[in-house]
C-alpha cells in the first residue's frame, strides 16, 4: 500500500480529510509551519525535547521574530544547546512531565533517543538497527508546562513541539490547565507507533486526548516506515 493511500485511509477512520500541501504526502514539519505562520510574525515557540537544538535552529530560520523557549533535561545535550547563537532563544536545563520532581532519565547510546521511558525488549527489531541500548540512568529535573507558564506569566504559546521519546503523554498531563484554556494555538507531537519504549501510547490515545480538550488533528509530518510499516510520525493539532 502506498504512503498516500495508507495515510488517507487512517485519516478516514477518524473522520478527517487529508490536507494536501505542496503536492506532498510525506510532509516535513517546516512545510506545515510555513503554511500556518507568517515569517514576520511575533511567535512564542516551545521546543520541548530540544536535544542539541536541531528544531530551535530551524524555527529561527523560518521565523524572524520568534521567541523560542528550548527545554532539555540531559546535561550533555544542554551543553551543546548553550553554544547556539540564536536571537531570542531561552534555554532551560530541565524537561517537562506531569509533576515537578527529580526523575531517573535514560541516557542512551543515541542521545536523540534519551527518555524518561525505558526501551522495549524489541526496540532494535522494530527499528531494524542494533544501537537502541541504554548506557545509564541519571537524575534530571522536570517541571510541568502549567507551572512554568504560571511562573513566567506566559499567557499564549503560538506553537509547541513535543518530542520526548514516548513520554509525550506525561508532558500533556502536566499541561492540563494550559490546554483546557486553549493557551496553545498549534501543537506538533511526535508519536512513536512501532513498539520502542515501555508504556508508550498510541496515535488513537493522543487524538482522543487532545480532542477532549477541544483540539483537532490537522496533519501528519515526518513519517518513518520500516518494512512497509509506519513506525513513527509527527501529528499536528490546532484549536
Amino acid at each position: 500500500m502506498s504512503l498516500k493511500l495508507l495515510i488517507k485511509n487512517f485519516l478516514k477512520l477518524f473522520g478527517y480529510k487529508f490536507e494536501k500541501i505542496k503536492n506532498s504526502y510525506n510532509l516535513l514539519s517546516e512545510d506545515i509551519l510555513r503554511n500556518i505562520f507568517d515569517k514576520k510574525q511575533d511567535l512564542v515557540i516551545f521546543d520541548i525535547g530540544a536535544h542539541i537544538g536541531e528544531s530551535s535552529k530551524k524555527y529561527n530560520q523560518l521565523f524572524d521574530n520568534a521567541k523560542i523557549y528550548s527545554f532539555e533535561p540531559s546535561p550533555e545535550s544542554y551543553k551543546v544547546l548553550k553554544t547556539l547563537n540564536i536571537k531570542n532563544l531561552k534555554i532551560y536545563n530541565f524537561g517537562f512531565s506531569n509533576k515537578k520532581s527529580i526523575e531517573k532519565f535514560s541516557v542512551n547510546i543515541k542521545s536523540a533517543t534519551n527518555s524518561l521511558l525505558s526501551f522495549s525488549k524489541i526496540a532494535n527489531k522494530t527499528w531494524e538497527i542494533n544501537s537502541l541500548n541504554n548506557l545509564k540512568r541519571i537524575d534530571c529535573k522536570f517541571d510541568t508546562v502549567d507551572n512554568f507558564c504560571s511562573e513566567e506569566k506566559i499567557n499564549l504559546i503560538d506553537f509547541m513541539k513535543i518530542d520526548v521519546q514516548g513520554a509525550e503523554y506525561l508532558v500533556l498531563e502536566g499541561a492540563h490547565d494550559t490546554l483546557l484554556n486553549k493557551k496553545i494555538k498549534l501543537i506538533q507531537l511526535e508519536v512513536i507507533i512501532g513498539y520502542t519504549y515501555e508504556n508508550q501510547k498510541s496515535i488513537g490515545f493522543y487524538i482522543n486526548l487532545l480532542e477532549s480538550y477541544g483540539y483537532r488533528f490537522i496533519n501528519f509530518s515526518d513519517s518513518v516506515f520500516k518494512t512497509g510499516k509506519l513506525i513513527q510520525s509527527d501529528l499536528f493539532f490546532t484549536i
